[in-house]
């Protein structure tokens, strides 16, 4: 058996990576799911949270999914998000701007933008709070 699975995430606007990983961790929505090579197939709808890719035993890379679905077979992830970012790119200042500046805003908004000020509000707040986290390798 392989020691790697290849991992593909796709948005709809653009491919955003394919690589080889020993390891994947994704935010399913009924909770997390690590995937190994040789993993049983399976389809998964995937909540916000992170998706934590593991190479030479460690993490290598973590990235901010706002949701999407899954297909996972023994030689492969494929994932379709609604958005992906890499953790390593986000500056948290920043998204705590975003989140203060998108709540004042929120009264003045109609019903439909109201909703999707909250999403963007509730996806920041999951950035933040990821980024607290750290990793022991």
């Amino acid at each position: 058996m392989s020691k790697t699975t290849e991992l593909k995430i796709v948005s709809p606007e653009k491919a955003i990576m394919q690589t080889a990983v020993e390891m994947a961790i994704l935010p399913g929505v009924d909770g997390d799911l690590g995937i190994l090579p040789g993993h049983s197939s399976l389809v998964s709808s995937l909540r916000a949270g992170e998706i934590v890719i593991y190479n030479g035993g460690k993490v290598e890379q973590r990235l901010f999914v706002s949701g999407g679905f899954a297909t996972i077979n023994p030689t492969s992830i494929s994932i379709l998000a609604e958005e992906a970012i890499n953790l390593a790119t986000v500056n948290k200042e920043t998204i705590q701007n975003q989140i203060d500046h998108e709540t004042k805003m929120l009264d003045s908004l109609n019903d439909i933008d109201k909703i999707l000020a909250q999403t963007r509000i509730t996806n920041g707040q999951k950035m933040v709070e990821l980024l607290d986290k750290s990793y022991y390798n």
